[in-house]
């Protein structure tokens, strides 16, 4: 039987000491950082690339934010470069900051107040040089109709040509009146879009006197009017005349045809309304500008396509618009004034644009020599006089502040040598000061 092994005494005092020994009070317990310094727990591992990882994907999307915003900076900047785009932001900046909407509600109150007497000027008129033609007085009726939508001017057209020259008579004071106000109140809102400045200059304020201008406003109404009623006409006649065309051709059976010759009507009236607006806007012209005459045929293209778009528009928001309460009540009003005012931005919209077209640089006048200068060129007897007068006067000043007198010899040959004989030579100027040394001396 093995006995047991007896421990020595210095080990079980060492193993003691370990059991009872405590933690040094100078070192501080570890913290949260101490255990991920040293790798820390899994879960303290997983939330620490969990929180990178966010931060990280943060920084990716702030970066291709930023990224996607510098490039579309850079987008608007190059589209803004382009001409007729600047041209059109330039023209946009212009119309607001000259108040064209403002002036289109104006403009658009005006032209409600003066359609009615207009209306029926016109179709008194065209009631007496188309008498006895009554298929061509519906024409235009139905495509004034279609030229300004709404049953209002169903009314007072029937109205005109009805009641005849009790209502033309009445209709020609009204006309005076209200058409004369409407064309100033349209001049100066086209003029405000033309300026260089918003206000008037000096010149605008000294114009004529109230009658001259009066007169002519009078007279652009009336080729204003006469232009739009032969507009009306050309439209009118081109529609009616299409199916006689196809007949004269034999082309009646074609039904591809028909849809080509509906748009004749159109591309007469767009036609018809640039020669108008070409007229309209030569008669706008103000001291201070003038306006380009390829900007302002343009500007009348824009605004005869966007008249006949308005126009088509409305004729297909019309039908819709009668099953409102509201429409049935105000319907041909509402639907006169919101035409009005979409015509009136437009137009001034197109002033604002031939505004701020580019103007052509003008050429450089070529330089004009001068004539030119000769040294020796003959002095005027006025001039040769004035400086004998003044050399006098300084030499007999001289000679007596120096106590000395002229003997009548020399003076006599002064007298000989600076006498004005027409024209007098810087050379007898230089024998003359000789002469005058010589006494001196």
């Amino acid at each position: 039987m093995t006995a047991p092994t007896r421990r020595r005494p210095e080990q079980d005092t060492a193993v003691a000491v370990v059991e009872i020994s405590e933690p040094d009070p100078t070192r501080n317990p570890l913290t949260a950082e101490d255990h991920l310094a040293h790798g820390g727990s899994y879960r303290d591992r997983m939330r620490e690339a969990d929180q990178g990882a966010a931060v990280r994907y943060s920084e990716e999307l702030v970066g291709d934010a930023e990224g996607v915003a510098d490039q579309a900076k850079s987008f608007a900047q190059r589209v803004q470069q382009v001409p007729w785009i600047a041209h059109l932001i330039a023209a946009g900046k212009r119309f607001g900051e000259r108040l064209g909407s403002q002036f289109g509600a104006a403009i658009t109150y005006f032209s409600f107040q003066s359609i009615l007497p207009l209306l029926m000027v016109g179709f008194w008129v065209l009631g007496i040089v188309l008498k006895g033609n009554q298929t061509a007085i519906d024409n235009v009726k139905e495509n004034v109709r279609q030229q300004i939508p709404g049953t209002f001017t169903s009314d007072i057209i029937d109205a005109a040509v009805q009641n005849g020259a009790a209502v033309g008579i009445v209709g020609i004071v009204l006309a005076l009146y209200s058409g004369v106000g409407w064309m100033s109140n349209v001049r100066a809102a086209v003029q405000a879009q033309w300026r260089p400045q918003f206000e008037k200059t000096e010149a605008e304020k000294r114009k004529t006197s109230f009658v001259v201008q009066w007169l002519k406003d009078l007279l652009t109404l009336v080729g204003l009017g006469v232009a739009l009623l032969v507009s009306v006409v050309l439209t009118s006649v081109g529609g009616a005349a299409q199916s006689t065309v196809l007949g004269w051709l034999g082309l009646d059976d074609v039904g591809w045809l028909k849809p080509v010759f509906a748009v004749v009507p159109i591309l007469l009236a767009v036609v018809a309304d640039v020669v108008v607006f070409v007229w309209f806007f030569r008669m706008m012209r103000i001291p201070t500008y003038t306006p380009p005459k390829g900007a302002v045929l343009k500007g009348a293209i824009i605004a005869a396509v966007g008249f006949e778009v308005a126009k088509i528009a409305m004729t297909f928001l019309l039908p819709r618009m009668t099953k409102s309460p509201a429409f049935q009540l105000f319907g041909s009003i509402l639907v006169l004034l919101f035409f009005f005012f979409l015509v009136a931005r437009l137009i001034l919209f197109v002033a604002a644009w031939i505004g701020t077209a580019p103007r052509p640089p003008e050429p450089e006048l070529p330089e004009v020599p001068g004539p030119p200068v000769l040294a020796d060129e003959d002095v005027s007897r006025g001039t040769a006089a004035a400086l004998v007068g003044v050399g006098t006067a300084v030499g007999a000043t001289a000679g007596y502040l120096a106590g000395e007198r002229i003997p009548d010899r020399h003076r006599k040959r002064l007298l000989a040598s600076l006498r004005p004989t027409g024209k007098v030579s810087p050379t007898r100027l230089v024998k003359a000061a000789r002469s005058w040394r010589g006494i001196t001396k």
